[in-house]
């Protein structure tokens, strides 16, 4: 029975509800789920997968494993994980590393200084949050960051599908699996939901689906540790008959050239027969020349 426009088959559409306390396999960095009933399609169908919903508590840090760390002299000053604005991690770095912090609240920039000289290393990964980004590495006795401070943390949420292949792209060209990206809209402690008018549908180069290898990054790629909370997610999926398109287009594209050959031809013809004509007309005028000086001279 086919129960969705998008679906031209006699094949159910299927929705596929995930909480990840149900995952098969459980990782910081992934979520597995194994399907007892896999799905599958012939080789003349196509299957199509969206993501219908999703919901996670916003438990996420903006200082956390990622984007904590600052080098100072060789050394590596670790920021307890946890939320942060900007009198809090002024607080924090001055009792932490061996320079005075200032925040500058008329541009919302970071000030390092020290008495002499130190050097603050590229492999720093608070240099974002710090505003410092295109200031490292840097070696002098004071430092004012190029850039406002970024305390927003995590503003948006990537979800893949690792284990399926489509034809996403990501922002280099390279073939993604990311299936949605979801705005982290909301305050700390409340939930974020995905719930879009329209579903957009991925057409899967995959045949049999066994299981779902779920990644949610962040909108630098790096894993989210949403320390403890868990998400639910629907994805729903349809399936279609594989188009003639390309046989289309190859008959069309030969059509096309065989008509373009056949009007080559008859141009051709054309312009033969109009040599032909001028040749005619030469050589009648040229026998009217003779014959006519032939009566005046007799």
């Amino acid at each position: 029975m086919v129960n969705h426009h998008l679906n031209d088959t006699t094949d159910h559409s299927i929705n596929i509800y995930l909480n990840s306390e149900n995952a098969t396999i459980t990782n910081e960095n992934f979520k597995i789920f194994v399907l007892n009933n896999p799905i599958f399609c012939s080789s003349n169908k196509k299957i199509l997968l969206g993501l219908s919903s999703f919901s996670v508590a916003n438990s996420i840090y903006n200082i956390n494993l990622n984007n904590n760390i600052i080098i100072i002299d060789d050394t590596s000053y670790a920021l307890p994980v946890g939320n942060y604005d900007s009198d809090s991690i002024v607080e924090t770095l001055n009792a932490l590393i061996p320079l005075t912090v200032i925040f500058n609240e008329g541009d919302n920039t970071f000030n390092f200084s020290s008495g002499s000289s130190f050097t603050i290393s590229s492999a720093s990964t608070l240099s974002k949050v710090l505003g410092l980004r295109d200031d490292l590495p840097f070696t002098g006795s004071s430092l004012t960051a190029s850039h406002i401070c970024d305390l927003a943390g995590t503003v948006s949420i990537n979800l893949k599908l690792s284990n399926l292949s489509m034809d996403n792209l990501n922002s280099f060209g390279d073939y993604d699996n990311t299936i949605a990206n979801i705005n982290n809209n909301v305050n700390y402690g409340d939930y974020i939901f995905y719930n879009s008018n329209e579903i957009i549908y991925h057409a899967l180069h995959d045949k049999y689906i066994k299981f779902l290898k779920v990644e949610l990054l962040d909108q630098d790629q790096k894993a989210i540790n949403f320390n403890g909370s868990s998400f639910v997610m629907t994805l729903t999926i349809h399936f279609t008959y594989i188009k003639e398109d390309k046989k289309n287009i190859d008959l069309f594209k030969i059509n096309d050239e065989e008509f373009q050959r056949i009007e080559s031809e008859k141009q051709l013809k054309q312009i033969e027969e109009e040599k032909k004509k001028q040749r005619r007309r030469k050589k009648t005028t040229k026998t009217r020349k003779t014959i006519k000086k032939k009566v005046i001279k007799n």
